[in-house]
């Protein structure tokens, strides 16, 4: 038996666009019968905060929005921390600020992100933001790049990128 859900954790906003992510989680029985779950987020974004048209009152103070991943992420000062479902991966559909915004900022709040898929551009511009935090590359991810049309294998799951025209 499996199953595949889809959480979205950040996208579906009242006046803005930004804050993307979707959670997809494959859950399966390996071949010994034992349960297991695959984790893959698509995209980690961000949303500029606005106190004359917020989201949600409770953000008027805020400066810069993104989903909560706290309980989806390992803590890179605690090997003790198990996340409620942890991610396995993510991957990013662009570098928009509003999709991939969101990585070095939780890295600078004490997150260890696991590897990246991107296409190469999108691959180099997250380099490039993650330097900008003024982050060290021994404590960025893993960053794979892929290629559309080509597949990527995580566990059971099957992932393939397709060419889109988007701004």
């Amino acid at each position: 038996m499996s199953s595949l859900q889809w959480h979205i954790l950040g996208g579906n906003n009242k006046h803005h666009i930004g804050a993307n992510s979707g959670l997809c989680v494959y859950e399966y029985e390996d071949e010994n019968g034992k349960a297991c779950r695959k984790a893959l987020l698509f995209d980690a974004g961000v949303l500029p905060g606005e106190s004359n048209q917020a989201e949600d009152p409770a953000l008027v103070d805020s400066d810069t929005i993104f989903p909560d991943l706290a309980k989806f992420l390992y803590k890179a000062d605690d090997p003790s921390y198990k996340p409620e479902t942890p991610i396995d991966s993510i991957f990013l559909t662009h570098n928009h600020p509003d999709h991939a915004g969101a990585l070095p900022l939780l890295i600078l709040m004490g997150y260890k992100l696991p590897k990246i898929y991107a296409t190469p551009y999108t691959a180099k511009r997250l380099e490039q933001e993650l330097s900008n935090a003024g982050l060290e590359p021994s404590e960025w991810p893993e960053i794979y790049t892929i290629a559309p049309g080509k597949d990527v294998q995580e566990g059971p799951v099957n992932v393939t990128a397709f060419w889109v025209s988007h701004s």
